[in-house]
This record gives structure tokens, C-alpha cells and sequence, in this order.
């Protein structure tokens, strides 16, 4: 099972992929439940989902590049 941020790396990608899935008759499975991308309630649910998990790719980016320039800053890091 692999966690919903690494489908895509932000909601157009998601986006994308969810519609390519649907398309091919592919239902989403997330936990004990499936989501079918083509009904309001799937969409309604994945959507956010995907929002979220941009959010805290953004993040982990975020934290990553700033631990990076931190190390460069102390010498840690060489470039």
C-alpha cells in the first residue's frame, strides 16, 4: 500500500492520473474503501486528499531545502 503524496506531486498531476485511472475503468482503492473518480462523492473525497498531500510535499521540500542551507551555512555541505 503506498500513501496518497505519492501518487502525483500536486492536484493537476493528481488530476491527471485519477482521470487517465477512470477512464481505463479503474476505481481508486484508499484503506478498506474505493473511490470512483467519476462520481461527486469520489471527487469530493480525493480531491482535498490531494490538496493535502501537496501541501505536505510542499513542506517536506520546504524543510528539506532549508536543512540544506543550514548545513552549507556550517560548513557540512559541500556543493
Amino acid at each position: 500500500m503506498t500513501k496518497f503524496d505519492r501518487i502525483a506531486r500536486n492536484m493537476v498531476e493528481a488530476n491527471e492520473i485519477l482521470t487517465d485511472l477512470s477512464g481505463r475503468g479503474v476505481l481508486f482503492g484508499l484503506g478498506a474503501n474505493v473511490y470512483d473518480w467519476n462520481d461527486r462523492f469520489g471527487r469530493l473525497f480525493l480531491q482535498p486528499l490531494a490538496m493535502v498531500a501537496e501541501f505536505e510535499a510542499n513542506l517536506g521540500h520546504m524543510r528539506t531545502c532549508g536543512g540544506m542551507a543550514l548545513d552549507k551555512k556550517n560548513g557540512k555541505l559541500r556543493t
